[in-house]
């Protein structure tokens, strides 16, 4: 278990680092050998890893076949947990939450929203993976003219992650704390350009640099230059 789950590990920390195609060779190692040991938890969580892993890709290539193994893999778990009898609140949450992602990057964000609702019905309040989920459903509320308690529920999120923060790895809450402020920027882009600077101004403090994690870097000079480009309209 321990090999395994050294595996799985270095595999998440390659798919930070963007080297993707690596990170994609170290999971199918991971995933037999929770195979061979009987290990349903830890192949449904590698299949949500690989599912993160290719809407990485998707962002950075840009080639719909990534979505599609996106959308293979998270079905595969999602279907897997639903007959996994001993699954926990926690892992069918998380499955939710990949699957709202996922229904999410497609541009079907009501249908998401409803995803995320369930999700958040199976987590405990109050804890950093709520928060992550929240911040997610806040995003997706916006897009289909949800806005009255979107702003609320951000605000939520990040002080949630604030008082989880011991709880994280330091790696892990900057960049799910990126995540939530890059989400609230992305909605606020056109209705509020002082607060979208001001949210990216904040997420560049927090992740320092490129290196902690290239695709909230990707997203964060994405929306930047967003911003610029509607500021000189």
């Amino acid at each position: 278990m321990f090999i395994t789950s050294s595996l799985h590990h270095a595999a998440a920390q390659l798919r930070e680092n963007n080297q993707s195609t690596e990170a994609l060779a170290l999971y199918a190692k991971a995933l037999n050998e929770y195979i061979a040991q009987d290990d349903m938890e830890g192949v449904i969580r590698v299949l949500l890893e690989k599912n993160i892993t290719y809407q990485h890709l998707w962002f950075f290539e840009e080639n719909e076949i990534y979505i599609e193994l996106a959308a293979n893999t998270v079905q595969l778990a999602e279907h897997l947990v639903n007959h996994f009898l001993d699954a926990s609140k926690e892992l069918r949450a998380l499955v939710l939450q990949n699957v709202g992602q996922l229904t999410e990057a497609i541009e079907e964000p009501q249908e998401a929203a409803s995803i995320y609702r369930e999700a958040l019905e199976l987590q405990l309040p109050n804890t950093a993976a709520y928060a992550n989920t929240l911040s997610h459903l806040a995003h997706s509320e916006w897009f289909v003219g949800d806005k009255d308690t979107v702003l609320e529920h951000f605000a939520e999120a990040v002080a949630l992650l604030a008082k989880n923060k011991a709880a994280l790895e330091e790696e892990t809450y900057r960049v799910w704390l990126a995540g939530a402020l890059l989400r609230e920027a992305e909605c606020l882009l056109f209705d509020n350009a002082h607060r979208t600077q001001e949210l990216l101004t904040t997420t560049r403090e927090v992740l320092q640099s490129p290196e902690l994690s290239p695709i909230r870097w990707a997203q964060l000079e994405k929306i930047e230059n967003s911003l610029e480009t509607f500021t000189e309209l």
